[in-house]
Parts: C-alpha cells; structure tokens; sequence
C-alpha cells in the first residue's frame, strides 16, 4: 500500500502523464480533475462526468497505481465524486408569431462536434448526431439519444444546432428543454390556443428538445 507522506502525489501524476499524451488529451481528460482529499489509506477525485471517470480507468489505470493510494489487494483506492453542474432556472419561452421570429436558439458556442470528447462508447452516437446535421430530416429521423448525466447529450445536441445553423441557413431551429415544452402546451391548452401552438412546431425544420 502507498505511504503517501507527500501530498503531492497527484501534482506528480499528472506531470508524469503530461509527458506521456497529448496535450488535447489532456486538457480533455485531466486538467478539470480536482483532488478533494487526500491520505495514505485513499484519494478522492471529483470528476466532470463519469465518462471521464470510466475513461480514466479503463486507459491510464496502470500509470495511476504507481502513484496513487491502493488497497491490499492492489487495486486503486479512488473515491470518485461526479461534479454538480448548477442548473439555471428556465423560463419557459412563448411562441414567436413570425416566421423569422421562430430561429430565436441560442446554442452554447462551446459546444461543437470538434471538440466533443469522442470514445469507443460514444462513437456511434456522434455519428449519428452528424448526419442528422448534415442532412435534417433525412438522417434518423427522429434521432433519440438516451444516457446518464454528464455523458454529453446536451453537448451533441448544440453541437447539431451550430452545425445545421452554419451549413443550411435557410433552415428554422428550434431548441427547447422537455419543461418548457410541457410548460407551453400547458399554457396554450389553458388558453385555447392548441392549434396556434400545433402550426408552430410543425413549420420548424429542426426541433431540439433537450
């Protein structure tokens, strides 16, 4: 079992991985990791998500044993914490009444197919968000996409919103989270207005619901 009278030991990880990868991969994978405790008996990392968690695992475990803490057994004693994002409360939007109203999406400019971490489990997934982009409507249409928090759904979904927006500007997008839109229907079936509501979604070329 590792002593770890330094407390470095992480420092001394990473500059011991920064040698050995890329610097994208980096970035990627290790720069947003935060040690949050740290003693001879085990470490607790926070994470991004638990990709990264798995990722980490499954690529570099051999270079964390030599210096991380570990049980008896020789495995890894790693207490992994998935990092909280904080949510922002979401106003549910009304419906534009002009047509050049309705592209009104404001898509996280940090989101982008290219810098989408990309793994063996989520290849297809990118795949298929990319050739819903490069041709809507056409392409698995409709392309649902089911994981875990933090696995990069909302990511691939603004990702497709800037691709579609970029290439096929003459497309209508429109993005919108499941609360607002049972928000919306709630309001219009209140109000009577179903059928207004009805004509709006389907003159969209792109609908977003995330």
């Amino acid at each position: 079992m590792l002593t770890c009278k330094d407390q470095d030991v992480w420092i001394k990880f990473l500059e011991f991985i920064k040698k050995r990868i890329s610097e994208s991969e980096y970035k990627n994978w290790f720069s947003h990791i935060q040690v949050l405790d740290l003693n001879e008996n085990e470490i607790t990392l926070q994470v991004p998500s638990i990709f990264v968690q798995q990722y980490i695992l499954d690529n570099y475990k051999k270079d964390l044993i030599i210096f991380l803490p570990t049980t008896k057994n020789g495995d890894l004693a790693i207490n992994f914490v998935i990092k909280e994002n904080k949510k922002k409360k979401i106003i549910s939007p009304t419906l534009p009444t002009a047509l050049n109203d309705r592209d009104d999406t404001k898509f996280n400019t940090q989101y982008t197919f290219d810098n989408f971490i990309e793994g063996p489990s989520n290849q297809f997934v990118k795949s298929a968000a990319l050739g819903v982009a490069q041709k809507p409507g056409k392409s698995f249409n409709p392309l649902f996409i089911h994981g875990g928090v933090g696995l990069g759904k909302t990511h691939l979904l603004h990702s497709l919103g800037h691709y579609i927006r970029t290439h096929h500007k003459r497309s209508i997008i429109k993005s919108i989270t499941t609360e607002a839109f049972i928000n919306d229907l709630v309001a219009n079936l209140r109000n009577k207005s179903v059928d207004r509501m009805k004509r709006f979604y389907r003159n969209l070329d792109v609908l977003i619901v995330d």
